[in-house]
């Protein structure tokens, strides 16, 4: 890869960290609700909760967009990203291990100082997306773009 679009690929993957930080922890600066500390440790149950809500017409569709939909996207640039700066991180179990830590401590510090709920749900939709990330970084045009 030519370095002047690894070193712009490496500043926005810095902007990302920091915008990434400000949406994790910061919550309070750009969302109105008041966090009661909660966890949810079952798989997939905040996720069927809010399906079901949707399909029982209890919860909006902007609500489980957001929910849902942001904690994918969120992880996206982090997928795309690791395996073009970092030769380390070059195979799909690896940019999935790194996504699953990352959201996995956030989530924990989200937690300890009362930033938002610890949900195992955010941490398989963020590394979903970092996987979706991966695969996108894979499109072989993309890939081969990447690679002169």
């Amino acid at each position: 890869m030519k370095k002047p679009l690894k070193n712009l690929i490496l500043v926005l993957f810095i902007i990302y960290c920091f915008v990434l930080a400000f949406i994790l922890f910061f919550p309070r600066l750009h969302h109105s609700n008041n966090f009661e500390r909660s966890y949810n440790l079952l798989p997939f149950a905040t996720i069927y909760e809010m399906i079901s809500r949707l399909i029982n017409q209890t919860i909006s569709n902007n609500i489980v967009i957001r929910n849902i939909g942001v904690n994918i996207l969120l992880f996206v640039p982090m997928g795309i990203a690791l395996p073009i700066l970092f030769n380390n991180f070059k195979k799909l179990w690896q940019v999935t291990l790194i996504c699953f830590f990352v959201t996995a401590l956030a989530e924990t510090i989200q937690y300890i100082f009362n930033l938002g709920s610890l949900d195992i749900d955010d941490i398989i939709l963020n590394t979903f997306g970092g996987i979706i990330g991966y695969a996108v970084f894979k499109i072989p045009f993309i890939e081969k773009i990447l690679d002169d």
